[in-house]
């Protein structure tokens, strides 16, 4: 199966063509019919057309991960409850996951399969803790992406927690300094604290608050 963008109806899988067809257009008899009549194909032809049938799913997988059933539900969130276009809800997950952009990331997650329950859960969350719309909270997500596969409990809510108390900040103040920094969420660096002059680490890095 392959990937297809279809407008209005978003990633929809759709048959791949026989992976031995010739350049032509024509299928060789191993593929499984003749023109006329049926052909049985022996054992090593048809492990031979599982193993190439196998390889270019692997390699479509890779290419195309909206193809995904998960990933199909995680766009679904971003678009049905946040307002995000399509193209804009598949780069979030892109660079959420670790598809493109490793400036935060640095290889802790590198292709996952974004997990559903997982964006709910950090939506649900932020949007109820400072009070946000969908249109702000699909501003969260569009400025930082990353948010989306952050551990709640280890990074998201210590993070909220620490602004409030290192930085006294609460009610519309919290509010507003996420919007404009939302990277805070998922900053789990310090040079300043750990007396260090910058290590490089900045995109996860309290100086920036």
């Amino acid at each position: 199966m392959a990937c297809a963008f279809v407008p209005g109806l978003g990633w929809r899988q759709q048959r791949l063509p026989c992976a031995l067809a010739r350049a032509d257009g024509s299928t060789p008899h191993a593929c499984g019919r003749k023109a006329r009549g049926h052909t049985r194909i022996n054992g090593t032809a048809s492990r031979a057309v599982r193993l190439c049938a196998s390889a270019a799913q692997q390699e479509t997988d890779v290419q195309n991960p909206e193809c995904d059933p998960q990933w199909m539900q995680a766009a679904q969130i971003l678009t049905s409850d946040l307002g995000l276009s399509e193209d804009d809800a598949r780069k979030a997950l892109r660079r959420g996951f670790g598809w493109t952009s490793q400036v935060y990331w640095k290889k802790r997650r590198v292709q996952d399969i974004p997990e559903p329950d997982m964006i709910k859960e950090n939506v649900a969350y932020v949007q109820t803790e400072l009070q946000l719309d969908a249109s702000k909270m699909a501003r969260v997500v569009s400025a930082y992406p990353e948010f989306l596969g952050l551990d709640l409990e280890k990074r998201i809510k210590p993070n909220l927690d620490k602004i409030r108390t290192e930085f006294k900040l609460t009610g519309m103040r919290l509010k507003n300094s996420v919007l404009e920094n939302p990277d805070c969420l998922g900053y789990d660096f310090d040079c300043a604290a750990m007396g260090e002059s910058c290590l490089g680490e900045c995109a996860r890095c309290w100086v920036r608050f």
